[in-house]
């Protein structure tokens, strides 16, 4: 991708993986990095700008919604959080974009986004969290927010247009970002050039550290690099936008492969849920359900696959989607006598129910999932649905607010459907709260702040529901005049 001339600098923080690190120690201490860039922009600030980012990566690209792949993500990068040293009231979010583009980034308030082109791109699991790591260490050190403080003259106000703008180029197009930040101040561009070369020689040696703490191959991150580097020399000027904005030079290389040689070899135990995932991916893939059927039947029969189950279960997804059950319910068969608990596998036997007509055999293998695996997102989101489908509105609430308590995963889809369920239990005011927390991680502030409004006209409204409702809509009323301030 090319991004023109403005800020070319600043763009190489977003976008997620360079190749990597110095020959700094592998026992390397995070430094205490809060104050130089609070005195740029406050926390508050910053919360804010992730929520513009969001808002603008919603409406300008999509977003998977994809709950099993969300919750594999989420769980992924989680956990090399844990690993990460973190010692901040840092959140990370998680989330996948559907863009074939070999790319991912960080924004502002630890945002990470990754391409499914980049998941499809890797080639294990420790590649893919390595990728994670990396944008995880960008985060963690402020390296964003820290790279204004090295440019004085800039405002504050120049700032969240630059940092949204940035964002925006990296990871959705270069001619968006560029609109955005036209006007925007750079005249320490080329005066922080060196100081962007420090931050990322940075990220690599933390995300390594992290990649090796959390249990995974640090030798993949070197791999991963490699590869690209052929393909660098493959594509030459053609090469995909992640090779042409993050070369991959024979010294980095050296580097990262010299720093995973420092960690002793042994065997990392492979997540069949990576390959899984990346099966559900080439299944969207292709646009007639027909032609997926063909690649992946064709696959399994000629032994051109890595993982013979994932292959098997994309191939079930196939069927699925052209409607030849009896065949896809054969397949199934095949994997749950191997695992007759994974999600994966039970909601693709609910989908098979459904398309039977059998709600209540669908309703029967989720509930039978979520004893195994209380509060998985995706087991849950998918269970909602049908009791919700099967009017079975107080079991579907109850589902849905343990799920809220208990899940780290919190989406618009979950107030949505709480809010239904409500609302078709008679508890009104209730709805409207929930309808407002839908718009409001959907960024939509003024509707969500309309239903806050209902709850007082609503006929079952009580004390507890009105004086809730008045609380959340000073809040959300305060945040949308900030952002109205806001350039």
């Amino acid at each position: 991708m090319k991004y023109g001339t403005v800020l070319p600098f600043l763009l190489s923080t977003l976008l997620c993986v360079t190749a990597t690190s110095t020959t700094a120690r592998n026992d390397i201490q995070l430094p205490d990095i809060g104050a130089p860039s609070d005195s740029v922009i406050t926390p508050a600030e910053e919360q804010r700008l992730g929520k513009a980012f969001m808002r603008s990566l919603r409406k300008q690209t999509t977003i998977v919604n994809d709950p099993l792949l969300m919750e594999y993500i989420d769980d992924l990068g989680q956990r090399l959080v844990l690993e990460s040293g973190d010692r901040s009231d840092q959140s990370y979010h998680f989330f996948v974009v559907d863009n074939a583009a070999i790319n991912a980034f960080a924004g502002p308030a630890g945002y990470v986004g990754v391409n499914t082109g980049l998941i499809l791109a890797t080639q294990s699991e420790s590649e893919l969290a390595s990728v994670l790591a990396h944008e995880i260490a960008h985060v963690q050190q402020k390296h964003l927010l820290r790279r204004f403080d090295k440019a004085h003259e800039i405002n504050g106000k120049t700032i969240a247009l630059m940092l949204v703008g940035i964002a925006l180029g990296a990871a959705v197009s270069p001619q968006l970002g560029q609109a955005a930040v036209i006007g925007a101040q750079a005249g320490a561009a080329q005066a922080a050039i060196n100081f962007t070369r420090a931050n990322e020689e940075e990220a690599d040696r933390i995300g390594i550290r992290i990649l090796a703490k959390a249990g995974f191959d640090p030798r993949a991150m070197p791999a991963f690099f490699e590869r690209l580097g052929r393909a660098t020399r493959l594509y030459d000027s053609n090469a995909p936008e992640f090779l042409r904005t993050h070369p991959v030079s024979s010294n980095r290389l050296a580097d990262a492969m010299a720093r995973a040689e420092r960690y002793p070899y042994r065997q990392y135990p492979e997540n069949p849920d990576y390959e899984l995932m990346r099966a559900r991916l080439k299944v969207r893939q292709f646009a007639r359900a027909r032609a997926a059927v063909t690649a992946f039947r064709s696959s399994l029969k000629e032994g051109r696959y890595r993982d013979e189950t994932a292959q098997r279960y994309g191939y079930v997804l196939a069927l699925i989607r052209q409607g030849d059950i009896r065949r896809a319910s054969g397949e199934l068969k095949k994997l749950l006598k191997k695992a007759p608990a994974k999600p994966a596998y039970l909601l693709a036997e609910a989908a098979i129910a459904m398309q039977q007509d059998n709600i209540h055999r669908a309703l029967d293998v989720l509930a039978k999932g979520l004893n195994v695996h209380p509060y998985n997102y995706a087991l849950t989101l998918q269970y909602a649905n049908l009791l919700l489908k099967n009017q079975e509105f107080a079991k579907a609430r109850k589902t849905l607010l343990d799920a809220l308590t208990a899940s780290s995963i919190i989406t618009p889809e979950i107030y949505d459907l709480l809010s239904l369920a409500a609302g078709n239990l008679g508890r009104i005011a209730e709805a409207h709260r929930y309808k407002a927390e839908y718009f409001y991680l959907l960024d939509d502030l003024e509707p969500a702040i309309q239903q806050l409004k209902l709850v007082s006209r609503a006929a079952d409204r009580n004390f507890y529901e009105t004086s809730r409702a008045e609380a959340r809509r000073v809040q959300l009323e305060a945040e949308l005049a900030d952002d109205k301030r806001q350039p």
